[in-house]
């Protein structure tokens, strides 16, 4: 009997990373990150200012978070961040931003365009202006003008002749008595990121207008000599803002006419004496006032300071009324009984 032998094949089993060349679709590959959108600067590309590099899309799988840089033309890299500011050294210059992606299978670059570095320091297109009428006593107001540049401040200093008024800081200035004919000026700073500049408004110099000072209709009644110099005399009248200015000392003509007291006519009003003022703002005028009355026989002697109230109501009403009070500095004045 005869026998036959088949022989036999053997296959040997294949390793998966033969299986991975073999069957690809077994084990995709990772593939490098794409650009879909490339970055852009964003905000104002001044100096002092912020600006943003936005925009970026990358595709693909497993990617890292996005770094960020800045560069400046012919310098180099200057920053990092996804965020920059501009410094004035760079004004003139161009700056853009780079935007950078990675993964297993490798890192992507993407720049943005270039932009000039500009100086957005604030310039005056129009000058302050300084409005409200230029009378002690009354208040006028600063007009900041218009300014260019971003994100711009302000700020108000007042001068006289040139010099800071201490204090004055505001858009709005009460004209004092001090301030009579000297030069008023608003210096207005305006401020941002990139820097200040300054410019000054138009000059007012404070003057007083003539004396109006109608007497009121109703008048209260006039005290007795006696008690006019115990207890002062109160009259009224309709009077514009001269009427409590400085250097001003006045009684009524009425009154004075009624007391006998003599003394030099102005606009309606009696001067008996020389004086000086001070207004405190707060609705009194005080005044110290040197009476250089004389009379005749039968008169009354004072040798004590002696007090004379007037009250005026401003043309405005009153709100704006003044009490004015006369005191009597000389050691013998007289007056007519």
């Amino acid at each position: 009997m005869l026998l036959s032998f088949r022989r036999a094949r053997l296959l040997a089993v294949p390793t998966v990373a033969a299986l991975a060349l073999l069957m690809p679709s077994l084990a995709n590959a990772e593939e490098a990150p794409t650009l879909v959108s490339a970055p852009s600067v964003t905000g104002d590309v001044i100096a002092g200012g912020t600006v943003s590099c936005d925009g970026v899309v990358f595709a693909g799988e497993n990617l890292v978070d996005a770094t960020f840089g800045w560069y400046i033309a012919g310098g180099g890299q200057v920053g990092s961040g996804q965020v920059y500011v501009p410094t004035r050294e760079q004004i003139g210059y161009e700056i853009s931003c780079r935007a950078s992606v990675s993964n297993g299978a490798g890192t992507l670059d993407a720049f943005s365009g270039q932009y000039a570095v500009e100086d957005g320091t604030p310039s005056s297109d129009s000058s302050p202006k300084i409005v409200g009428k230029a009378t002690p006593g009354l208040a006028v107001t600063c007009t900041p003008g218009t300014w260019t540049g971003e994100g711009n401040t302000l700020s108000y200093q007042w001068t006289l002749n040139e010099k800071p008024i201490a204090g004055a800081t505001s858009a709005r200035l009460l004209l004092l008595d001090a301030y009579s004919d000297k030069e008023v000026v608003c210096r207005v700073t305006a401020t941002n990121a990139s820097g200040s500049a300054s410019t000054n408004s138009n000059t007012v110099s404070p003057f007083h207008p003539p004396i109006l000072a109608p007497l009121a209709k109703k008048q209260p009644a006039l005290p007795k000599l006696k008690a006019a110099i115990a207890g002062g005399i109160t009259s009224k009248l309709v009077c514009n803002a001269s009427c409590t200015t400085q250097s001003h000392a006045f009684m009524l003509a009425t009154d004075a006419k009624r007391l006998g007291i003599r003394g030099r006519n102005l606009g309606g009003l009696i001067i008996i004496g020389t004086g000086t003022a001070k207004r405190t703002y707060k609705g009194e005028l005080l005044v110290t006032t040197r009476f250089t009355a004389s009379a005749k026989k039968g008169l009354a002697k004072i040798k004590t300071p002696t007090r004379i109230d007037l009250l005026f109501e401003t043309a405005w009403g009153p709100k704006y009324s003044h009490k004015m009070y006369h005191v009597a500095t000389s050691t013998s004045v007289k007056l007519r009984r």
